[in-house]
């Protein structure tokens, strides 16, 4: 879910937008901190276009597919922490997204 402000004129517009994905991810620890990453995902979305007739935005729905590979460090240990980076190979040319991701998480027994 995504809060957005906007101030147009004198006039505060605001929109509330909401983002819904699923996803599969394989992972691979080739070496005892290092770890490869691949992962396919489906988001529909809502983009926001604003109408200066209603003075409000609208809600543009989206369907994307999204496509990472990467590789990742994560800490040894029972809990450790993660970081790794990701580049869309599914990422239209033309989108203002750019294809690559830095991702930071906790793992368990990782």
């Amino acid at each position: 879910m995504e809060n957005y402000r906007q101030r147009i004129g004198g006039t505060i517009i605001k929109g509330t937008f909401f983002d819904l994905s699923g996803a599969a991810f394989m992972r691979y620890k080739f070496l005892k901190v290092i770890f490869a990453h691949a992962e396919f995902e489906v988001l529909r979305g809502q983009d926001r276009e604003y109408d200066i007739r209603s003075q409000s935005f609208l809600k543009k729905p989206y369907f994307d597919q999204n496509g990472y590979v990467g590789l990742g460090y994560n800490s040894m240990g029972l809990i450790g922490s993660e970081i790794y980076i990701l580049y869309n190979f599914l990422n239209d040319p033309n989108s203002i997204h750019l294809p690559f991701q830095v991702r930071a998480g906790l793992t368990y027994n990782f």
